[in-house]
């Protein structure tokens, strides 16, 4: 089966119950300042998997310029067997990023590597226009 990838970000989440509300979906990150700071969730969908017990994960950043931030390096996550016996598997990751220093406008390159596959997404960044 061929491996799919999706990623949003959003302003926050909320937790309701066992229910996770995502809030604010965000096309680009606008700040005040470059370099500045800025706290968001990050959300991965991934569809394809091997059916595996465990996955090894991996999620960073790539600044326009090249510059590397790794958030999750080589992360063992189980995973429940899939539900419907297609012998694949989905996943979605949510990651909630506080106060990640941007150092530059652009395009930033998000990776997400699961196993040995990897996911790319592309996430703008510009200063906001002061009015």
């Amino acid at each position: 089966m061929d491996k799919t990838s999706m990623f949003m970000i959003f302003e926050s989440t909320e937790q309701t119950g066992n229910q996770q509300r995502l809030i604010n979906p965000l096309p680009l990150i606008q700040l005040e300042s470059i370099p500045g700071n800025y706290s968001f969730v990050l959300v991965f969908c991934v569809s394809g998997l091997e059916p595996l017990p465990e996955h090894v994960v991996s999620l960073s950043f790539i600044s326009p310029s090249g510059g590397k931030t790794d958030l999750i390096s080589n992360q063992v996550m189980s995973s429940p067997p899939p539900s419907d016996q297609t012998n694949s598997l989905g996943a979605t990751l949510k990651v909630d990023i506080r106060n990640m220093v941007f150092r530059e406008e652009g395009v930033h390159t998000v990776s997400l590597t699961v196993d040995s596959d990897n996911f790319t997404g592309y996430l703008p960044v510009r200063k906001r226009n002061e009015a």
